[in-house]
């Protein structure tokens, strides 16, 4: 396994969700060589405003005059929405609040989303150390933006949120703009959760590890230990090695210091995400964590053309000073 990325710890907690998907996927299961075929079409498309009600304006409203951004602008988020031009990070804050109000959010619900938020992409805290191996990882590993999932195909928010994440980062809203990379974090008493464990580590072994784990996870009301050996040959695996594979010792290795890497990283449930080494504070939706990618990936490439402008003073998108 080749180019391992890794960051500096971080401990804080937060939970993640993820929306359904909007239609079954086609997968070519007869094909080996084929990949998962991204087909869900976002609920809400890339730049376009949500219907609110009254109340919901009303309370979109309030949050703008109440809250401020982190970054670009000193003002509220209603005066800074009145200079000319917008700064791209207010823009993204007033959007997230109106996708949140047209959700059904509380004022509370909000203001706590926009704080974690904050929390997020703070840049000067410590960060986590994930290895990223290519066997685990989708999307241009030359991405900027580097979004890592501890997860479990049995847990049913993983489940939702690994296939879409996995379309978004190959095919979708993220392509060049983030790689995704996964890590296993089972129950250590969950017998079957294991077993997930090991076939991914198998497949892996024999270069099918996506088409396989996004297999699992829309097959999650059936994962069973035969089941799950059974699919292998679905995935053109050969089922002698992928059972030898499954049993070796260097597989529970892999488990093993996988587990004991997300306890470091003060991971304690499935599904954790990190996006650059950062833990995702609070729990986010797919809209919520392309917004986060983006801007991410939008505060890397201000930062390093203003270095090109001057070395000196390179402030991120954000305001901040980057190391």
């Amino acid at each position: 396994m080749q180019h391992q990325q890794v960051f500096p710890q971080s401990h804080k907690q937060s939970a993640l969700t993820g929306p359904a998907l909007a239609a079954m996927v086609a997968f070519a299961v007869a094909l080996p060589s084929v990949l998962f075929a991204e087909t869900r079409v976002p609920a809400q498309p890339p730049g376009a405003r949500q219907e609110l009600t009254a109340a919901q304006r009303q309370l979109v409203e309030e949050v703008l005059a109440a809250e401020r951004p982190y970054g670009c602008c000193s003002e509220t988020l209603k005066v800074c929405l009145d200079n000319k031009p917008v700064c791209p990070l207010v823009a993204r804050l007033h959007r997230a609040t109106r996708r949140m109000a047209a959700q059904g959010a509380s004022k509370a619900q909000i203001q706590s989303a926009l704080a974690n938020r904050k929390a997020t992409m703070r840049t000067d805290g410590a960060t986590a150390t994930i290895v990223a191996d290519d066997q685990f990882r989708a999307g241009n590993p030359k991405a900027p933006v580097t979004l890592a999932i501890y997860g479990c195909p049995r847990n049913e928010t993983c489940a939702k949120m690994i296939p879409d994440v996995y379309g978004e980062v190959t095919t979708g809203r993220l392509k060049d703009k983030a790689t995704l990379v996964y890590r296993p974090f089972f129950p250590a008493d969950d017998a079957e959760a294991l077993e997930c464990g090991r076939g991914l580590y198998a497949a892996a072994y024999q270069g099918q590890f996506w088409p396989y784990l996004v297999h699992l996870c829309l097959e999650r009301a059936h994962l069973t230990r035969a089941n799950i050996r059974d699919w292998a040959g679905s995935h053109g695996l050969d089922r002698c090695i992928f059972d030898q594979t499954c049993e070796q010792a260097s597989t529970a290795s892999w488990l093993q210091a996988a587990r004991k890497e997300a306890l470091a990283n003060g991971v304690t449930a499935a599904p954790a995400v990190f996006i650059n080494g950062r833990r995702i504070q609070g729990t986010v939706d797919l809209e919520s964590l392309v917004d986060l990618a983006e801007e991410e990936q939008q505060a890397l490439t201000d930062h390093q053309q203003a270095q090109v402008r001057d070395p000196m003073q390179a402030p991120n998108a954000r305001g901040e000073k980057r190391p």
